[in-house]
């Protein structure tokens, strides 16, 4: 008998002992839920970054939901193949044809490569804006107007000349600057022409009004004797 309450303390001890052993009661599986659905930090801006910038441009840190994250081909090229380094996914990229992406407006193929038109010039920021909108090149008042023989030709207004009109034509100026003194003083001539005229007019009206009195204050005198 006493050898089987023995061992029946004992059992009861370890079995004290091993509940004694097991983590506390917290809520360690709702945190792990709560934070599961947290988004994990963007390789693109941390690991990978490095590798991206080592192609220059030619590929692009993109994040798959399905595969993780890969270098993907961008701008110009295409996906020839693939492999895989570590958790990235890296694209061999290849050119593509000119037409395929020499879309944007001011944009043409010329010998398989992706050109501004004449009639437009690169910005800063690498698009093609047309010489005749945001950046107008001619001076003096010209007027810039597309053409195809050149990326645009300027309409100058008289008196200057050049491509930009930035030049002053000497010769026109001087027909110009003739041309207004003539008008100038051949107003002053009409002017003076017409102030003789009203001058003559008038004394002219004075005289045949003295002669029209003569004759009255004549007749009136006849009259009298």
């Amino acid at each position: 008998m006493i050898p089987l309450l023995l061992i029946i303390c004992i059992v009861g001890v370890v079995n004290v002992r091993g509940s004694s052993d097991l983590p506390p009661q917290v809520p360690g599986a709702q945190l792990e839920d709560k934070y599961s659905d947290w988004d994990e930090e963007d390789r693109c801006l941390t690991d990978f970054k490095d590798e991206a910038e080592n192609f220059e441009g030619k590929l692009e840190c993109q994040k798959d939901s399905e595969n993780g994250y890969k270098l993907a081909c961008v701008g110009k090229y295409k996906e020839y193949m693939s492999y895989k380094k570590g958790d990235l996914t890296i694209e061999i990229c290849q050119l593509k044809e000119c037409q395929e992406y020499c879309t944007e407006e001011g944009e043409e193929c010329l010998e398989n490569e992706c050109v501004c038109k004449k009639s437009h010039f690169v910005s800063e920021g690498g698009k093609c804006i047309p010489y005749c909108t945001k950046k107008d090149p001619c001076q003096n008042g010209g007027k810039c107007t597309l053409s195809e023989k050149a990326p645009f030709h300027c309409k100058c207004k008289p008196g200057f000349k050049g491509p930009l009109c930035e030049l002053e034509d000497v010769i026109m100026a001087t027909t110009i600057r003739n041309t207004v003194i003539v008008g100038v003083v051949f107003g002053i001539l009409i002017v003076l022409c017409l102030a003789v005229a009203i001058v003559i007019i008038q004394r002219l009206k004075n005289k045949i009004a003295m002669y029209e009195n003569a004759n009255e204050v004549y007749d009136n005198q006849a009259a009298d004797l």
